[in-house]
């Protein structure tokens, strides 16, 4: 049969070298599903020339050791894309290591930039993963054009791109 303690309140020593502090000791486990464990985030002003019709890396990337197998990361990125090339797609695709995480042939999210007069959009990519691992894992915004017409960039004229991976108890 399970012990349940149940109180209104824990409060760690009030001096001392842990005073203000709850310790778990070394070898145990605190669940409280739901809750960030950790936060990675990177920002880039760097820009990438989108060349290719296969899905390319990005500047946009961040790594993440998760500390529990079961964990969920949720991941958000958010920058910008551009096409010169006039009524062209640019596909952009959010990647766990060489694993597409997006569905469909176009990617989570596709632009369509309607005309070569310098259009500028941008937009946010999310996704809650499981990568059953506590190994580094990278999560990359790659990116490609949907035919050899002109050149697309992604996070052009130095703005910043942001990429942030939340790691979420379960």
């Amino acid at each position: 049969m399970a012990s349940i303690l149940q109180v209104e309140q824990i409060q760690g020593p009030t001096s001392g070298s842990n005073a203000n502090t709850i310790t778990i000791p070394s070898g145990q486990t605190l669940s409280a599903p739901g809750h960030v464990i950790q936060v990675v985030s990177f920002d880039t002003t760097s820009s990438q020339s989108i060349t290719t019709t296969s899905y390319a890396g990005t500047p946009i990337a961040v790594t993440i050791t998760p500390k529990f197998a079961n964990s969920k990361i949720y991941v958000i990125a958010h920058a910008n894309v551009y096409h010169n090339g006039g009524q062209r797609d640019v596909m952009v695709s959010l990647y766990r290591d060489t694993t597409q995480l997006s569905p469909g042939a176009y990617g989570q999210t596709m632009m369509y930039i309607a005309t070569a007069s310098g259009l500028v959009v941008p937009f946010t990519i999310t996704k809650l993963d499981s990568p059953n691992t506590t190994s580094s894992v990278e999560y990359r915004v790659k990116a490609r054009l949907d035919s050899a017409v002109g050149t697309g960039s992604i996070n052009i004229n130095g703005s910043q791109a942001t990429i942030t991976a939340m790691e979420i108890a379960q």
